[in-house]
């Protein structure tokens, strides 16, 4: 076998090599490096001497010749040994490896099958699409990228990481394979998910469907149909529908065990297809550095600026906006929230009255407000409108008010709304968000009336997590409702929905029978968690009686409350980051210090305490702010001089 190593992925070398099946396979599992970018990446190719502008070798203009082709697969779906059992039973001859990326949770893993003599660059795809067709008639779609002509793949291991699994498969070179043409896929047309047509030419539809409702072919029309589909932003429930549809026109006589087959993966197909349009959406960045992002990436990276840019100088110096808080630190307008629960112990009721504080811009429980009025939309997927209206009248009777600034959508006042994990269902909500004019926080109540699919699989989140994405990148945030499963201390399902989230606050039952509702409110994951802030997160028994809620610190009645001196200090910081100023001239100030005047200070705190009172509100919180002002004076933590505050070194 002809092929050639690049010492790393710069590609400035290259060594055209000539070795055994077996010899490469053994190189393969010895070779070690401390990082994966230095290790050696192969192609089935020979190269010239024409340098990219960055003085690579490895690029599409210098390839003189193909010896071979080269295949990624990295869906995490299909497992090497069923790809060594595809390639074994169809007599190819090619070595299959994992890549270093490779778990046995997520498979990835290599295809290399070597030519039995040398082809001019232009015959790649020829051969290529005889080993996509073959692959893709048992649902396996590789990479894109394994389509360009000048692709390298790493191949070893780093240090310290597991040895690859390496299988060599004896048969025939894929160049003399004639036979599996009739099956070749052309390069996918920038669907994605490699489902094209096999001349690679403009998508016939009506002909795929024919090519179904004739019998020719199931699988690979199947997985073309539903890729264009994907791509073109049809939903998972119409692709379905126009699918089974095409199915059921075969003539019921002709319907034999290769047409049950089919017709019972279409689910499978969808949730596959789906997926990928899912991840090529979610998972795709904007990684323009320099360079005119086109062609290889290793080529296009302007490295100067790449140090600059991830240097601990820019990251010190960079203007990073606040955080805009919407209840505590608990809730921001990026916080991404899953708050699980058993059924019953009044997830709806919690996350309504979370809703009508930020709405309101109060505080709530040990939680302080902004004092700020802002928007709110919450959607319910489970409940009747009936209820749906007693809770919301609930709502408005404990908060004193009736929000305007509160929008609540219930899916039986929409039956045809589809679920927020097909792509219309995201588009409606949209929609509705633009129709408020504009919102600060999502309730999502909940996650398994909301989304379609089964909610122990990861697939129905994936295909609403780009969306949840675009939504913490446009300043909404989110809570998420869920439940448990059997074990009432863990959310239902798949444990990935939690990686994405920066708070999951996790309610639990607890026996307080005056109560009419009662729950323990614990914070398994917190990212804003801090020093400073901890007792916002901390555990907390939650009850409502009388209409009116409250909260206990770690459980134990008339627990320790965070000290208003501290919630001073902190608040004093945020206004002067945001609307400090350096004072003129004066001997009481120190030099260029940034202060604000002591009523800009007092507005801080109005809206960020929450401060208990069976009387006069405003009176207790003047008391209040006295005392937190005289103590961190007495203690030296802040200056003051007429009515200018500042924060003492």
């Amino acid at each position: 076998m002809i092929f050639t190593l690049f010492p790393d992925k710069l590609g400035f070398d290259a060594h055209t090599q000539d070795a055994t099946a077996e010899e490469l396979a053994e190189f393969i599992k010895t070779t070690t490096r401390d990082v994966r970018d230095m290790l050696p990446l192969f192609k089935f190719a020979e190269f010239g001497e024409k340098r990219s502008e960055k003085g690579c070798l490895r690029n599409d203009e210098n390839v003189t010749e193909i010896t071979g082709i080269e295949a990624d697969y990295d869906d995490g779906l299909t497992s090497i040994e069923e790809a060594v059992e595809i390639a074994r039973q169809a007599g190819l001859n090619c070595i299959i490896y994992t890549s270093p990326s490779h778990t046995a949770q997520r498979p990835r893993w290599r295809l290399l099958a070597a030519f039995s003599k040398g082809y001019p660059p232009g015959d790649r795809d020829r051969f290529f699409a005889r080993l996509a067709g073959l692959y893709a008639q048992h649902g396996i779609v590789f990479d894109h990228a394994s389509w360009t002509l000048s692709q390298g793949y790493f191949v070893g291991r780093v240090d310290g990481n597991a040895v690859p699994l390496v299988t060599i498969v004896e048969g025939t070179c894929i160049d003399l394979r004639d036979d599996l043409d009739a099956g070749a896929i052309g390069k996918p047309n920038g669907i994605g998910n490699g489902a094209a047509e096999n001349s690679g030419g403009p998508f016939n539809e009506q002909a795929l469907i024919e090519a179904i409702i004739s019998g020719a072919n199931y699988h690979r029309a199947s997985l073309s149909l539903l890729g264009h589909w994907a791509s073109a932003g049809i939903g998972m429930l119409g692709a379905r529908e126009r699918l089974v549809t095409a199915f059921e026109c075969v003539f019921p006589a002709d319907r034999d065990q290769r047409w049950h087959d089919r017709y019972g993966d279409i689910d499978k197909l969808i949730a596959y297809v789906y997926g990928k349009e899912a991840d090529k959406q979610d998972e795709r960045v904007a990684f323009e550095i320099g360079g005119s992002g086109e062609g290889p990436s290793d080529d296009e990276i302007d490295e100067a600026a790449l140090r600059a840019r991830l240097s601990l100088d820019h990251w010190v110096e960079r203007e990073i906006p606040l955080r805009e808080r919407l209840l505590g630190d608990v809730l921001s307008t990026t916080t991404r929230m899953l708050l699980v629960a058993d059924t019953g112990l009044g997830k709806t009721n919690f996350a309504l009255a979370i809703t009508f504080a930020v709405a309101q811009g109060c505080g709530f429980l040990h939680w302080h407000g902004t004092g700020e009025l802002h928007r709110a939309l919450y959607i319910d997927g489970e409940m009747s409108v009936r209820l749906m209206r007693d809770r919301i009248e609930d709502a408005i009777r404990r908060a004193g008010s009736k929000p305007e600034g509160v929008f609540v959508l219930n899916t039986e006042d929409f039956p045809e709304m589809p679920p927020l994990s097909d792509r219309l269902g995201r588009f409606a909500i949209d929609k509705i968000i633009a129709a408020v004019g504009g919102v600060d926080l999502i309730v999502f109540d909940n996650v398994q009336a909301l989304l379609a699919g089964d909610m122990k699989e990861e697939m129905p989140w994936k295909a609403v997590l780009g969306w949840v994405k675009d939504l913490t990148r446009r300043k909404i945030a989110q809570i998420w409702i869920h439940h448990t499963g059997h074990n009432a201390t863990r959310s239902y399902g798949t444990k990935t929905r939690e990686w994405q989230m920066d708070v999951v606050a996790l309610l639990e039952a607890v026996d307080k029978p005056e109560a009419d509702l009662a729950f323990a409110l614990k914070f398994p994951k917190a990212r804003e968690r801090t020093p400073g802030n901890r007792s916002d997160f901390e555990p907390m028994i939650i009850t409502l009686a009388d209409d009116r809620w409250a909260s206990e610190a770690g459980g134990a009645t008339g627990g320790k409350k965070r000290p208003h001196r501290d919630r001073a200090l902190e608040l004093l910081r945020d206004a002067i980051t945001r609307e400090g100023v350096v004072p003129p001239a004066s001997a009481h100030i120190p030099s260029r210090t940034l202060c604000v005047m002591l009523g800009l200070w007092r507005r801080y705190c109005k809206a960020g305490f929450v401060v208990e009172s069976d009387g006069d509100a405003d009176a207790a919180f003047r008391v209040a702010f006295q005392r937190a002002c005289k103590q961190l004076l007495d203690t030296g933590q802040i200056g003051k001089w007429d009515l200018w505050v500042w924060i003492t070194p």
